[in-house]
């Protein structure tokens, strides 16, 4: 019987060549749309999910409070927290400083083959608390007085195709003149996946640093990650270690701590200035509704041509009826015409969508992890729904032509209030369909203007010849410093700042402890 039903469907398909590819065409353009915004948002959510033990691993966050009770929330904490919390927190499974950063390698003796790859860089205990393949060598085998690195597969394959990298010596190129540093290759990992803001094609291996905790609230800011023993309440842990750091430093406003899942990182740190690799949840929200409106417009489209064609069907529906065809069977038929053109719709999309992956990641700036054909998981749960949704958008132009008398529906008549209640709902799903095109219409203008008027605007400043030095602690010798400066007869001016225009908004933070010049 279903096998009936299919055939008939495909017969009807082939026999109105114009409504069918008309159809069609809509279907596909709604459902690859949708299908490559989702792909977008499915990539923002995965990230730093694959960490085994992402569940206990945190980065620490800093929140300072000023003379005016406002409170400023860092993605850093001091260097000299690290050995405190290894000796006296016994909650702690190990802690590293994780932070990523760009540099120029030198690779042959000449001058122009040199390659710029972002660098991750680690203490020892990296490897309790990351998970990362080793292909060749012995990293966890650390070389003392020499810079350890670690290339990825990618860059190996790049730049040592045929031979072992391990134990070659290779140096960055420094800017403003400087000495170059050497660096010993001592292994190879695999790719660090693409969807974690640690994002890296490299690791730098370091033992960690032994400053000393300062009473004053001086020192040295790292972006520091902890890795709690299993079963450890975060929460209860930060409080204890606020608790800890307020003893220790005795002062009357003292800093606390917070943890920061290593989950929630990419998605929730807006106050995070210096951290490259991030997005917002406002995104994933905005994105989502864009996907859904493309869904359902594709949906009411198909609706309303499903409908409207019904006034065609009506003889065939009389016929059928009279034959002695039941509600219930006509209802199975049009069910299966609707899931026979969402079917075809969805594989010449899954097909166009195949082909438009690589201008995805070109767009986002990275290799997908997941996407919806590269994985059994991702497309089983994209069929589902969209069988799911073809059942829904199918029902109401099976239930209406169904429901036709067929002593009429063979005159080609139709009862009044049928055909009133079915052209509100027409009339309905067109004003919904041209609102909803209307609506992602001026978004997407407004959209543009703003890019517009951020690319041509006056930022208020002139760019030029204006050099900004990384977070420092000064010690209280900042304008020591900034004298020192002065004095060379090529710089006209120099400010010291706890910001600057380009992290954007502003922050209120203690200008004694850590500056920008």
């Amino acid at each position: 019987m279903i096998w009936n039903y299919f055939k008939i469907a495909w017969r009807t398909l082939t026999k109105n060549k114009v409504y069918s590819f008309i159809n069609i065409l809509g279907l596909t353009i709604g459902i690859g749309a949708c299908m490559s915004v989702a792909t977008v948002v499915i990539d923002d959510l995965s990230y730093d999910t694959h960490w085994s033990k992402g569940n206990d691993l945190y980065r620490i966050i800093t929140v300072s409070t000023t003379g005016s009770n406002q409170s400023k929330r860092m993605a850093s904490s001091f260097a000299g927290l690290n050995p405190v919390l290894m000796n006296d927190f016994p909650e702690v499974e190990a802690v590293s400083q994780l932070s990523t950063r760009p540099i120029h390698l030198k690779l042959s003796s000449s001058e122009s083959d040199q390659v710029e790859v972002n660098l991750l860089q680690a203490d020892t205990t990296v490897w309790k608390m990351l998970d990362l393949k080793i292909l060749a060598g012995g990293p966890e085998n650390y070389i003392h007085d020499k810079k350890n690195l670690i290339i990825s597969r990618s860059l190996k394959e790049r730049f040592f195709p045929n031979e072992d990298p391990v134990g070659k010596i290779i140096s960055d190129v420094p800017s403003y003149g400087a000495e170059p540093n050497s660096y010993v290759i001592t292994g190879v990992i695999e790719d660090i996946p693409s969807n974690t803001h640690l994002r890296a094609d490299a690791l730098l291996v370091q033992k960690g640093r032994l400053e000393v905790l300062n009473k004053e609230q001086f020192g040295t800011f790292r972006q520091n990650y902890v890795l709690l023993k299993s079963g450890t309440n975060s929460n209860e842990f930060g409080q204890k270690l606020s608790n800890w750091y307020a003893d220790f430093v005795e002062a009357e406003k003292a800093d606390s701590f917070e943890l920061q899942p290593v989950k929630d990182i990419y998605l929730h740190s807006d106050f995070a200035e210096y951290q490259e690799i991030k997005g917002s949840f406002s995104n994933i929200y905005i994105l989502s509704g864009v996907a859904l409106l493309l869904l359902i417009v594709a949906c009411v489209n198909f609706i309303n041509l499903s409908t409207a064609r019904a006034v065609k069907r009506m003889g065939e529906i009389g016929v059928r009826k009279i034959l002695g065809a039941n509600r219930k069977q006509l209802v199975f038929q049009f069910l299966t015409e609707a899931v026979l053109f969402f079917t075809i719709s969805a594989l010449i999309a899954t097909f166009l969508y195949k082909l438009s992956v690589p201008f995805i990641e070109n767009y986002l700036g990275h290799a997908l992890q997941q996407t919806f054909v590269s994985g059994f998981y991702l497309f089983g749960i994209m069929t589902v729904i969209l069988l799911c949704i073809s059942l829904l958008a199918g029902g109401y132009p099976a239930f209406v032509m169904s429901g036709y008398n067929p002593a009429e529906t063979i005159k080609g008549n139709l009862y009044t209030g049928n055909l009133s209640g079915q052209n509100l709902v027409r009339k309905s799903l067109v004003v919904l369909q041209f609102s909803i095109s209307i609506i992602v219409l001026i978004a997407l203008i407004v959209v543009q203007q703003q890019v517009t008027f951020l690319k041509t605007t006056d930022i208020g400043y002139n760019k030029e010849s204006l050099l900004s030095i990384g977070t420092v602690s000064w010690d209280g010798k900042g304008d020591v410093f900034k004298t020192q400066l002065l004095k060379n007869s090529n710089i006209e001016k120099v400010s010291v700042s706890t910001w600057i225009p380009t992290k954007g908004r502003l922050h209120v933070q203690k200008s004694t402890r850590s500056c920008r010049s």
